[in-house]
């Protein structure tokens, strides 16, 4: 069940991933908005990974390990800087820039979840990552309706949910702000 984008290839987290997560998801500027800014442990994120799994199996979605291109011009793997500067094909080379997916929210509900490292903010490439897990939800998935919840405090999320279509909810019960998205045509 992977996702692939122009410059990105998005794969369900496994188990060999947890270490991995639980560096991405304990860096400072990543957990500012997610985990209620704890510490992500070995454990958690083993349980996360675990979760994800579970979803994948009994919903049709999950946590997508995503991999990119390396900032242009970082000297990265080669053919990520082609001759004319453009990204080249996704691959797991270009190193784990993030993680996107979609949960069961307390009500029920898929839930867009996304984090992507500092590094590889900027560039569009949560957008695009959102965009291909959205897809599957309302391709593959056959989900209706897809929500978000954004830390009042994180408005490049805020902005996102909004450039992604979403409308935002409100008066929403809870300390979040909450967009929904509902499926075309629905």
């Amino acid at each position: 069940m992977r996702l692939r984008t122009e410059r990105l290839s998005l794969r369900p987290v496994t188990p060999g991933d947890a270490g991995a997560l639980r560096e991405h998801w304990g860096d400072p500027a990543v957990r500012e908005h997610l985990f209620d800014g704890e510490p992500v442990t070995e454990a958690l994120a083993a349980e996360l990974v675990a979760a994800s799994e579970r979803d994948f199996r009994e919903a049709g979605y999950g946590l997508w390990a995503v991999f990119g291109a390396p900032e242009p011009g970082s000297g990265g793997p080669p053919g990520w800087d082609g001759p004319a500067g453009e990204a080249g094909p996704a691959g797991e080379d270009g190193g784990l820039v993030g993680v996107c997916g979609l949960r069961a929210d307390d009500g029920g509900e898929a839930e867009l979840v996304y984090s992507l490292a500092p590094r590889s903010r900027g560039r569009g490439l949560a957008a695009e990552a959102t965009r291909a897990v959205l897809g599957h939800a309302f391709g593959s998935a056959g989900l209706k309706r897809v929500v978000a919840e954004v830390d009042p405090g994180n408005a490049p999320s805020a902005a996102l949910a909004v450039r992604l279509g979403m409308a935002p909810v409100p008066d929403a019960p809870g300390p979040y702000l909450r967009f929904v998205l509902e499926a075309p045509g629905a």
